[in-house]
């Protein structure tokens, strides 16, 4: 285990956070709105990161001596995806829908997967403010997303860039400007702004796509281990043994007691 990701997570909020404040608020229309913005963005990055914080220091379901038989009977065994194994490294009978991590050598009691980001494992204590730090996060996204893609919009009306011409560097000849010819102008004009703004465009369908994969698991009340085993195993994820109705499901996984 190791804090590089962690560094690594605060450090791109960070920028991006310098990159909104220093390079995009100066080009909204007044000094109202930009100070709406920043309180807005500041509130959901401190969100986030309270989540982050929370997943990384709190306890994700870790399995000792003294918890170990309240976990053990938490959840029935399967017989198919569960049953009692013994934990040569914890020295105990793994109870039901627990894993050990290699990564921090302990079991974790509903074992969902080890993250990197927080440095932690996502188990039954902790799953909420994972969904949490997902869903502010794709938030941060889409919001800036539509952020900048306005104020480009108010840069390209506001210049009437859309109404000059360029010349075409091979054939020299005066043409008109294309969509494709405006987006490389406003990348060279505004090359951290075009960034942010290709980076968070991209983590909306990357985030949001694994964002609606853990609600669906969520529903299901299943975990990603026990999606990949059922895959693995050649077993339909919708005969789940742990699944007793979407509101149940629901309130069991995100209970952390």
């Amino acid at each position: 285990r190791n804090r590089f990701y962690q560094f690594t997570y605060i450090t791109l909020v960070a920028v991006g956070y310098w990159i909104f404040i220093f390079q995009i608020c100066p080009h909204l229309p007044c000094d109202d709105v930009a100070e709406h913005h920043k309180t807005v963005t500041a509130s959901m990055i401190l969100t986030n990161l309270l989540f982050f914080t929370l997943l990384s220091y709190i306890d994700p379901g870790v399995i000792n001596k003294r918890n170990h038989d309240r976990y053990t009977k938490m959840y029935r065994y399967d017989e198919q995806l569960y049953s009692k194994n013994r934990c040569t490294s914890c020295d105990f009978i793994k109870p039901a829908r627990s894993k050990h991590c290699t990564y921090c050598n302990h079991c974790v009691a509903r074992f969902d997967h080890h993250c990197v980001w927080v440095n932690n494992c996502i188990g039954r204590r902790n799953i909420a403010y994972f969904i949490g730090l997902l869903i502010s996060l794709l938030t941060i996204c889409i919001y800036g997303t539509i952020i900048i893609f306005r104020i480009f919009c108010c840069i390209v009306d506001k210049q009437k860039i859309f109404l000059a011409a360029y010349v075409d560097p091979i054939s020299g000849e005066l043409k008109s400007m294309t969509l494709s010819v405006v987006c490389q102008h406003l990348f060279m004009e505004y090359p951290l702004i075009a960034l942010l703004l290709t980076t968070l465009f991209m983590l909306i369908f990357a985030l949001g796509g694994f964002t609606i994969f853990h609600i669906y698991l969520i529903f299901r009340n299943m975990t990603t281990n026990e999606y990949y085993k059922y895959k693995k195993m050649g077993i339909p994820s919708r005969k789940h043994f742990y699944s007793e109705g979407i509101v149940y499901n629901i309130f069991h996984s995100l209970s952390s007691r």
